[in-house]
């Protein structure tokens, strides 16, 4: 399956990400953009599009309904790593390949199985 090539985009300069200045930005779709600073990596989703993810974590059985607000390393940001396999599983435009998306899911589960990250546990 062909990767779709994201747009990218110089931010303006010194726009503000949770882990400092960001360098770039990979545009995917409305309300789905990825940046990249000189240390860290992550996205940036819009309330619309955690709604969505809200739905898609519960309904998979990842985690349970608004804990997914806590998620991410501020409002809307999902830091490479397990939180940005939320986002990768969650949406074909940032990887249209299911068994990609499925791998992305499972590394959520595991991620998410870390004594650190136990809070974030769906509720038995």
């Amino acid at each position: 399956m062909k990767h779709p090539e994201p747009k990218y985009y110089a931010p303006r300069r010194g726009a503000p990400t949770p882990w400092g200045n960001a360098q770039y930005r990979e545009h995917f779709a409305d309300g789905l953009d990825f940046y990249g600073t000189a240390t860290r990596r992550g996205f940036r989703i819009s309330r619309l599009r955690e709604r969505e993810l809200d739905a898609f974590l519960e309904s998979s059985g990842v985690i349970g309904g608004a804990q997914t607000a806590r998620m991410g390393y501020a409002p809307g940001w999902y830091q490479e790593g397990g939180c940005a396999d939320a986002v990768t599983a969650c949406f074909p435009e940032v990887e249209p390949d299911p068994f990609e998306r499925r791998l992305a899911l499972m590394s959520l589960r595991l991620w998410l199985s870390h004594p650190k990250h136990r809070g974030y546990a769906p509720a038995e």
